[in-house]
């Protein structure tokens, strides 16, 4: 008996221990001591930030984000990100289904969830730096590991926005020498070149380049017998950041991706039939995430619900209703 009572006890603090994993982030809770009390008027952010020499960063995050934890944990841990941050920026934190009120720098009035409606906030989390007139001047949606991250910052902080932050980002951090060697790609992968007007059929296009981690994991993916119907549905290539190989007639992978404006990588972009951009996501997503956005966008959910986190939040509580195992991250 003593043993089937120490069982149950096993168990169930294994239980509680799996649902905190998965609830362990609250934006309330776990947003930094250092971030700005603010009365959510945006256009008074702007210009009290103004006279301090300073500009504004709006965090939009949401409670079990695990990417929000990995933001918080790894990079708001790093004493020269902070040190940025507190010196140059007034952050503000939102949560995207919170109900406190706030006024955008159009003079309308907005509950949290409203506004991240309202901005088409699509990812958690998603930062948004406001200039002195309170207007976009870079939007990091997703997380963007330390390096690219702290990038971001000097981007903001320098006033560099007269330069597409995607050139920016590839002047500050120039290929290594093995970077701009030919890629080759799986043979699951459609060819290059590729014409995107006359194929046919929609596609999905992986923006990678070597020595990057992340890439191979989403390259991992798109491998992967998880991935067969997405691949039937659509095809699926990979294009090289500074790569050499000709992408379309005439245009060579480096300059194809500089006339998609890619920042980041990876970096995955959908094409519809007619070879328009139907969406894309270029902040680090995990294997749930990945398929999720597959999911949205084959099936034609992005047309009836505009919001993805809405979509993905409904699609994990179907699975996990089918006894499914949901791992978010």
């Amino acid at each position: 008996m003593l043993r089937a009572v120490l069982l149950a006890f096993v168990l169930l603090l294994s239980m509680a221990a799996a649902a905190q994993q998965s609830m362990d982030y609250i934006v309330d809770r776990d947003t930094p001591e250092w971030f700005k009390k603010s009365f959510l008027d945006f256009s008074e952010d702007a210009a009290e930030a103004a006279a301090e020499n300073k500009r504004v960063m709006i965090y939009f995050g949401q409670d079990g984000c695990p990417y929000c934890k990995k933001l918080h944990d790894l990079n708001y841990r790093q004493t020269e990100i902070v040190t940025k941050m507190r010196n140059h920026l007034d952050s503000i934190a939102l949560n995207i289904y919170g109900d406190l009120d706030t006024v955008w720098v159009d003079g309308n009035e907005y509950s949290e969830k409203e506004l991240a409606e309202r901005l088409s906030i699509q990812f958690t989390p998603t930062l948004l730096f406001l200039d002195e007139q309170g207007r976009e001047i870079l939007r990091l949606a997703g997380y963007q590991p330390p390096k690219k991250f702290k990038i971001a910052l000097q981007y903001v902080i320098d006033k560099e926005e007269q330069e597409p932050f995607a050139d920016y980002l590839r002047r500050m951090s120039p290929p290594t020498t093995t970077s701009t060697t030919e890629a080759t790609y799986p043979q699951k992968f459609v060819t290059l070149p590729y014409d995107f007007i006359h194929a046919g059929k929609p596609t999905a296009v992986l923006i990678s380049q070597p020595q990057c981690t992340a890439c191979n994991e989403w390259r991992d993916f798109l491998q992967s017998e998880t991935a067969v119907l997405w691949r039937q549905a659509r095809d699926v290539l990979e294009v090289n950041l500074y790569g050499k190989q000709e992408v379309m007639h005439g245009m060579g992978e480096a300059a194809w991706v500089a006339k998609q404006h890619v920042a980041f990588v990876p970096t995955l972009i959908f094409f519809n039939a007619e070879g328009q951009e139907e969406f894309r996501i270029d902040g680090y997503l995990r294997d749930f995430h990945l398929d999720s956005v597959f999911d949205y966008v084959v099936s034609g959910a992005y047309l009836q619900q505009p919001e993805f986190q809405r979509f993905l939040q409904k699609r994990a509580d179907t699975l996990r209703e089918q006894g499914v195992e949901v791992k978010l991250w």
